[in-house]
């Protein structure tokens, strides 16, 4: 009985310990809001390399401005909104980059946009006038916000000094418009807006994907972009929801694109395009119910992607005819058409087997891969694969399988991960053959989504992404946060089973197969998976001994079976772990 006793005083004593982290982590606003703030600090404290990672500081921003959106009418709402702010323009200072400075100056104008009454609405329009004028070097834009420092926040501190600002930059004045009947609603689609000049770039349309918890947008355009990006709180007074919204500098949209898509998935209510003016188009993303959000980059084509994660249907789901308003961009959208979906629309599975796998034949259609000695092209061959490892998996692990492609189609890379957490894969298997400049580089190696560790994983990431060496660091500067809820110790996992399957399945039927490991890298197409993620390099195609053996159906199937040993031992292993 003492025993007993003893028992339980140990384990009210830990409850007691772990329940502040769980608050920590977000169930007491008051406890995250000083946690967000902690973070920001113990960054700027930083010295040296530590303080200029960009991915700490898009990590606190992020959590600063979502902390607002989650908790609409905490009292420190205004005041995270405006240390986001701060912590943007600090990552500017570090960055000097023109997109980061004009980022943080809509962030400091939202503060006092979305919190007028707050101390923090007149902190935020003395930065933004400051920034404008001496970071962005453009004094009619600086023109006016100190007037909006006068006219808005007459009898404050900074208003002696919006005045004397206004008399300096008076040469820069707006001229007064000529008065025009107000526009309520786009120009019609056979009749798209006049190119300005200045706005070279073309909007060429929104897609998305949904499944429980996550949502990816992404955002297609003609060229690189300069963008900016705002979160704003719902706002109950009017029943506006939180909106995330992406201003698009010197970008028009291309004539017939929708102005509203409807979505609601629970994290998503609908997509919105408008031009709140000449130079800018804004791309409105209005939310139901997020946990956080990251957006990043993809070139040729360029793109903007947007991921969003939370516990979808925490909020009812409404209509696109609900919309209040009082919203600017609402004032020019005309209609709510179908709900935008997948391209490539997967057919919904009847009973769930113990799991589901997404393999994915690498390139495609216009996108050849690596093209060996004698013409051989990697997307004939690993589509092969793909398809004898579908009817593999489907025949000896009774596995649910949904491919990307089945013929020979190009896929944007962003799609892959896209399908596979929208059909709610439990694993993701990507098929590649590799390629050297030289000719005798042979063996097999297999990756997951980390930081590449040499200069070869990097080459090899920047070959299967279509992109260059530098493309691959600069998508590093943002892989940390972004892999913040990915399954990196699954993935590695799952990469050490289907490696020491193959070399050993391969070396048993075709002699000595060099093992080259299994590496770490940033490949755009494992970006944003939800789940155990992988990419295989099955052998060297411009190496002319592995061509023609490539090229043989054998290989192709001792290839296929070795690789489900591998997921055959991972899944063993699994269920090893779930059980102890």
């Amino acid at each position: 009985m003492k025993n007993h006793w003893t028992f339980l005083l140990l384990l009210l004593l830990l409850c007691t310990l772990l329940t502040p982290v769980a608050n920590a982590a977000g169930k007491n606003p008051d406890k995250e809001f000083t946690a967000a703030k902690a973070a920001l600090n113990r960054l700027d404290s930083e010295k040296g390399k530590a303080r200029g990672y960009r991915d700490r500081w898009v990590k606190v921003i992020a959590d600063l401005e979502s902390f607002r959106a989650r908790h609409p009418r905490h009292a420190k709402g205004a005041e995270a909104l405006y240390l986001a702010a701060t912590a943007q323009e600090k990552m500017a200072l570090i960055s000097r980059l023109s997109k980061d400075f004009a980022a943080a100056q809509q962030a400091y104008l939202a503060v006092a946009d979305v919190a007028p009454r707050s101390p923090y609405a007149t902190e935020g329009l003395w930065a933004a006038a400051r920034l404008t004028e001496k970071n962005l070097n453009d004094p009619t834009a600086a023109y006016r916000v100190y007037g909006r420092i006068t006219a808005e926040q007459g009898q404050s501190k900074y208003a002696g000094k919006a005045k004397e600002a206004l008399k300096r930059l008076a040469a820069y004045a707006p001229k007064p418009a000529v008065s025009k009947p107000p526009v309520l609603a786009a120009p019609p689609a056979q009749s798209p807006p006049p190119v300005v000049k200045g706005e070279r770039g073309l909007l060429n349309g929104v897609r998305s994907w949904s499944n429980p918890g996550y949502t990816r947008i992404v955002i297609d355009l003609s060229q690189p972009t300069d963008y900016t990006s705002t979160l704003l709180a719902a706002d109950p007074a009017i029943g506006a929801p939180p909106r995330l919204y992406l201003d698009l500098l010197e970008t028009l949209p291309v004539g017939g694109l929708p102005e509203s898509s409807v979505v609601n998935d629970g994290l998503l209510r609908q997509i919105r395009t408008g031009r709140p003016e000449v130079g800018r188009t804004r791309v409105v993303l209005d939310l139901l119910s997020f946990d956080n959000y990251k957006i990043f980059t993809l070139p040729d084509p360029f793109r903007i992607i947007i991921d969003i994660a939370g516990s979808a249907g925490a909020i009812p789901v409404t209509t696109a005819q609900s919309l209040p308003t009082t919203d600017p961009i609402a004032a020019i959208v005309a209609a709510a058409p179908s709900a935008v979906s997948a391209s490539r629309p997967v057919p919904p599975v009847p009973s769930r087997p113990s799991r589901r796998i997404v393999i994915d034949a690498g390139h495609g259609g216009k996108d050849p891969g690596a093209v060996g000695p004698s013409g051989l092209l990697e997307k004939d061959i690993v589509l092969s694969m793909a398809l004898l490892l579908a009817e593999e998996v489907k025949s000896k692990l009774g596995w649910d399988v949904v491919l990307t492609r089945n013929d020979d189609t190009f896929i944007p890379l962003e799609e892959r991960t896209a399908l596979a957490n929208k059909v709610g894969a439990d694993l993701f298997v990507s098929l590649h053959v590799n390629a050297s400049p030289n000719s005798a580089a042979h063996g097999v190696e297999t990756y997951y989504l980390n930081f590449s560790k040499n200069e070869q994983a990097a080459k090899v990431a920047a070959r299967e992404n279509g992109t260059t060496l530098r493309a691959v660091s600069d998508l590093e500067q943002i892989l940390f946060d972004l892999m913040a809820h990915s399954k990196i110790q699954e993935s590695s996992r799952l990469a050490s089973d289907i490696q020491h399957a193959l070399i050993t399945g391969l070396s048993r039927e075709f002699g000595e197969v060099k093992n080259l490991g299994v590496k770490q890298g940033p490949f755009y197409v494992l970006l944003g998976a939800n789940m155990p993620s992988v990419l295989v390099e099955a052998a060297f195609l411009s190496n002319p001994a592995e061509e023609t053996r490539l090229a043989t159906r054998k290989y192709q199937v001792e290839t296929t079976r070795a690789i489900i040993d591998g997921l055959r031992a991972y899944d063993g292993s699994s269920q090893v772990v779930a059980q102890q």
